[in-house]
């Protein structure tokens, strides 16, 4: 897989530092589905597993400890997190549930167990799920759980008098992602940060997975080649978002994409901020002239601030050029090409 670690082998594991090999599995489209990871003072391995959808997102993951390297039968499977969606990812749910069984060992039992006529009441617990708030460019900066902190003031007499959030994480960035120090709180192992993507702690806990890459804030660097580095002579092949991450992230690993303030994705909507930019379906020749990109229409277009200009090539070569304000395009006729 392009890009992407498959493993990673310390010579010199300590005490402190007690991985000596991780090993990470990857499907097709390069998200990761598993990740193992060896320890050196004893033998056990810990193994996960990620469950994804047909789109790649994250919706469940399960754990499992072997005492040894070969043994994976001895203990059980786990399901540790359900990741909780909306339009977008919104938070995850910790189960922490054997995944072997039906029953939980906190469920209450009506009847007999195991009969025909058993029923089982499952305990509902408060603070189990979290939910991300985060900034227009998927920043996770504070996590919050389902639980409501109730504040008694003045008198202390029992009755409470307004109710603060349950705060599980709270982080703050540099530019490029980075934590910063004395400015981050976790009372959780909640794993997704920067961007909204995943950071891996077994890693010296300061890479994050963007799909076809693996990015390390600290350098404001992806630890790999950007495979389309040909079409961007100008910008290192390591660069993270063309070098722009405060108007815009690097979706996964690939290409900068502009954000706008209201973390809108504005390659697909909301032309109005973006005044000045062109999103054009055409490459430059050696010439500098436009030449269609395979599979789209040649059509450029120029977006200001109440609408857009369209500049059409036909087959012969000659160009018509169309200008049409934001409000006559029907809302789901597409911006772009």
């Amino acid at each position: 897989m392009y890009g992407k670690i498959t493993e990673i082998i310390r010579n010199a594991p300590t005490g402190a530092r007690p991985v000596k090999k991780i090993t990470y599995s990857y499907d097709a489209a390069g998200n990761r589905i598993s990740k193992k990871v060896e320890k050196s003072s004893t033998n056990a391995v810990e193994y996960t597993w990620y469950m994804r959808d047909a789109a790649g997102n994250v919706m469940s993951t399960y754990s499992y400890t072997s005492t040894t390297a070969t043994d994976i039968t001895a203990n059980k499977l786990t399901q540790n997190e359900v990741y909780l969606y909306g339009s977008s990812k919104l938070g995850s749910l910790t189960t922490a549930r054997d995944a072997e069984v039906t029953k939980q060992p906190e469920d209450f039992v009506y009847g007999f167990a195991n009969t025909i006529d058993s029923a089982y009441r499952t305990v509902f617990k408060t603070g189990l799920k979290q939910y991300e708030l985060s900034n227009h460019l998927g920043n996770v900066l504070v996590t919050i759980s389902d639980k409501k902190i109730g504040i008694d003031v003045g008198l202390a007499d029992g009755i409470i008098d307004y109710y603060t959030a349950d705060v599980i994480t709270a982080n703050d960035y540099y530019p490029f992602g980075m934590a910063m120090p004395g400015r981050s709180y976790n009372a959780s192992s909640y794993l997704y940060g920067f961007n909204g993507k995943e950071l891996d702690p077994n890693m010296d806990g300061n890479n994050y997975d963007y799909g076809f890459r693996i990015y390390n804030p600290q350098i404001a660097r992806f630890l790999s080649v950007d495979p389309l580095t040909n079409k961007y002579p100008e910008l290192t092949p390591y660069q993270f978002a063309s070098n722009r991450p405060i108007d815009g992230i690097d979706q996964d690993g690939l290409e900068y994409q502009a954000i706008n303030a209201k973390g809108d994705n504005i390659a697909a909507t909301d032309k109005k901020d973006i005044a000045g930019y062109k999103f054009v379906g055409f490459d430059k020749d050696a010439k500098g002239n436009l030449v269609a990109k395979p599979g789209t229409v040649n059509n450029v277009f120029t977006y200001g601030v109440a609408g857009r200009t369209l500049n059409s090539t036909d087959s012969k070569g000659g160009q018509t050029s169309t200008w049409q304000s934001y409000e006559s395009i029907k809302k789901w006729e597409p911006l772009t090409d």
